[in-house]
């Protein structure tokens, strides 16, 4: 769903082929990406099919299908956001941040939430460092971020067809779930981002003067460490 030209990455739990094998690497990785974007994600199953005859049995686009896993009915995924000049953040606080304003958008949490603006619904969970363990800490080393103690939050679809592939189902998911990442990059990168700003400033004491600073935590540009 992602490539390094988006302003995002999409990393599903489940890892492709080229990810675990012995000697790999970023580009023989992204190759095979490619190869699911270019004869899987935008095309029907019996379009998929037609196009598989004429193939050797090692290069069919069932052969790919088939390695990706086993055919789960809940996918659990994950999202890290690059900022301007592509740059991944490599704060899982900052990922947990982003995907909880993802989910926010694409999911109901209150009787005020708007049920016909949402085009598809997302669940979520957490995986916490003391029951994930080796598992959480890996996932974030594939979202670009360093291991460390802290919790992960993760998102969830559940596949609720069993023609996902029809009438251009997938892409219009892919083109919607998009509109959303993006969107929510902005937020992101405006809440981390440096560029000079106004900072407030206490003036206290009557002999000995004091100037205390007024930060402003959630964005990068006010905390002071």
């Amino acid at each position: 769903m992602s490539t390094n030209d988006d302003a995002f990455v999409v990393i599903p739990f489940n890892e492709l082929q080229w990810e675990v094998k012995p000697g790999s690497t970023p580009e023989k990785v992204e190759t095979e990406r490619q190869k699911i974007r270019d004869r899987v994600l935008q095309k029907a199953n019996e379009e998929i099919a037609n196009e598989d005859k004429s193939r050797p049995k090692e290069d069919k686009a069932i052969a790919l299908l088939r390695a990706l896993g086993s055919d789960l009915n809940i996918n659990a995924f994950s999202t890290n956001w690059r900022f301007a000049d592509g740059t991944l953040n490599r704060e899982v606080d900052q990922v947990n941040y982003y995907n909880q304003r993802v989910i926010q958008q694409l999911s109901v949490d209150s009787p005020e939430d708007g049920l016909t603006e949402i085009h598809f619904y997302l669940t979520s969970t957490t995986f916490m460092i003391h029951e994930y363990g080796e598992c959480a800490e890996h996932f974030k080393k594939r979202l670009g971020i360093p291991v460390d103690q802290d919790d992960l939050v993760v998102m969830r679809n559940v596949v609720m067809s069993s023609w996902p592939m029809d009438g251009n189902f997938i892409a219009r998911l892919i083109e919607e779930f998009k509109k959303v990442l993006n969107k929510e990059v902005q937020v992101c990168r405006e809440r981390n981002g440096l560029s000079p700003t106004k900072h407030e400033f206490l003036l206290q004491g009557i002999d000995r003067l004091y100037v205390i600073h007024f930060p402003i935590l959630h964005l990068e540009k006010h905390r002071h460490r």
